[in-house]
């Protein structure tokens, strides 16, 4: 499937499609949608990638640039678009298709501000095509994640959109099959297509771009966010183009192992218990939302850690794990005994390499904080799966017009219309209301509580 020839496209050896619909170039193109906003996608792609050739000031903290993408990427990819300082060929972009994810799990995560029905992404690994390799294509540390919202509101068309994922699953759309690829490309052109999202800058559906990238010999691995159409965290102006702005949930480095965020977990602690913390651009008077994320090395995070809260971890809530987890350092390296990738770029022919997190069997990992035998267990893939069944096979609620009423209805107990309504986590179960305080389960045919 990535290497669909219909789809997808090798600089390496020209084989494929150099416009198919899920190449880099094609998606860079849709993002910045000239017949709607002028922005030739050539100056996008490449004002995008000078942002890494300059330092950066985000949310007042100092980021420093990164050399070697222009060495690596973009210099490269200008000889062979004709030549130093020559536009961008969006068809030799040195980029290879990883992965397409669905992200359903992220519905309503409002540390993302994120649409009812989650994001899905591609993600893309860089080719190294400087004339010095050998073969003149060479795997990097280096990935490109594009992350789309997927505006839908309501039960029924969030389900529809949970469908269309399963279907691909269904033995009348064997794997893999171009039949497949159509039908996946169905899926991909409803949230890659420019003008999808018209309330949105450039009227892309993208929520973020993200970059992992550790190009040598830069110190230390680096994440970074980039965006078209700014929230509540992003302290820019949108001007149709990707902005570098603040890594989401993730502060800034320095307030590692301090009071302040000690202060910040305490003054949180529902949310942060619950997951759906956010974390501000300031905090305690003071920026606070990082401008980019190191993991490990002299000004990396590995996890994150406060004086504020002891070993033994609480077992109702450690806000350390769950703070930490969420951030983008931790998930990529401790918290999940990660190394940098959750989708390790692999040269064309091989597979990408997952991490033992994405590896679809359970994992134990030591808590970073207090060791063992203090572990926090994960099997992320089949958590992932049970969501989007739920989704797929929950019972919306019928309109208020047309309540499942129980009958008889004591209209003097309770003004209340009863209706039937669904529990995501009941899924193929009702909850009937007969008044505003009381309400039976019924789990099944024949089975009332």
């Amino acid at each position: 499937m990535i290497e669909d020839p219909t789809r997808t496209f090798n600089p390496c050896t020209g084989v494929g499609n150099p416009n198919g619909k899920w190449t880099f170039g094609y998606l860079m193109t849709q993002m910045a949608n000239q017949a709607q906003t002028g922005i030739d996608p050539k100056v996008f792609v490449r004002n995008w990638l000078a942002k890494f050739e300059n330092n950066q000031t985000i949310n007042t903290f100092g980021i420093p640039a990164r050399p070697k993408v222009k060495d690596i990427v973009t210099i490269p990819w200008e000889l062979a678009s004709g030549g130093i300082g020559q536009p961008l060929d969006l068809t030799k972009a040195p980029f290879r298709l990883l992965a397409i994810v669905n992200r359903i799990d992220l519905r309503g995560n409002s540390g993302y501000n994120i649409s009812n029905a989650g994001e899905a992404r591609f993600v893309f690994g860089v080719i190294d095509r400087r004339p010095t390799n050998v073969n003149c294509c060479n795997v990097t540390e280096m990935t490109v994640i594009f992350e789309y919202g997927i505006d839908r509101s309501g039960c029924a068309n969030v389900k529809a959109w949970a469908q269309q994922w399963v279907n691909l699953s269904s033995p009348l759309i064997p794997f893999p099959s171009a039949q497949y690829n159509q039908a996946l490309e169905n899926i991909t052109e409803q949230f890659a297509h420019a003008g999808v999202a018209p309330n949105k800058v450039n009227g892309s559906a993208l929520n973020q771009l993200r970059t992992n990238e550790f190009l040598q010999p830069q110190p230390q691995w680096e994440l970074r966010e980039f965006k078209l159409t700014p929230g509540t965290e992003d302290p820019f102006v949108a001007n149709g183009q990707l902005n570098m702005t603040t890594v989401k949930l993730t502060p800034d480095a320095s307030f590692n192992n301090t009071g302040t965020l000690g202060a910040y977990l305490t003054a949180n602690l529902p949310q942060v218990c619950a997951g759906t913390h956010v974390v501000p651009l300031s905090f305690a008077a003071q920026p606070f939302l990082g401008g980019s994320s190191f993991t490990a090395g002299p000004a990396g995070v590995a996890f994150w850690d406060t004086p504020t809260f002891l070993c033994p971890p609480n077992p109702t809530c450690d806000p350390e794990f769950n703070f930490s987890f969420n951030t983008c350092s931790g998930c990529h390296l401790s918290e999940t005994g990660t190394t940098f990738y959750h989708i390790r770029p692999t040269p064309f022919g091989s597979p990408p390499i997952l991490s033992p997190f994405l590896s679809g069997s359970p994992i134990t990992i030591n808590d970073p904080r207090c060791g063992a035998p203090f572990t926090h267990t994960f099997d992320e893939i089949n958590r992932r799966r049970v969501i989007l069944d739920q989704i797929a096979n929950q019972i919306c609620p019928l309109p208020c017009t047309t309540c499942d009423c129980i009958t008889p209805f004591d209209a003097a107990k309770s003004a209340v219309l009863p209706c039937r309504i669904d529990v995501l986590s009941l899924s193929g179960s009702d909850i009937l209301f007969t008044s505003t305080s009381e309400a039976v389960l019924r789990s099944g045919p024949g089975f009332v509580h």
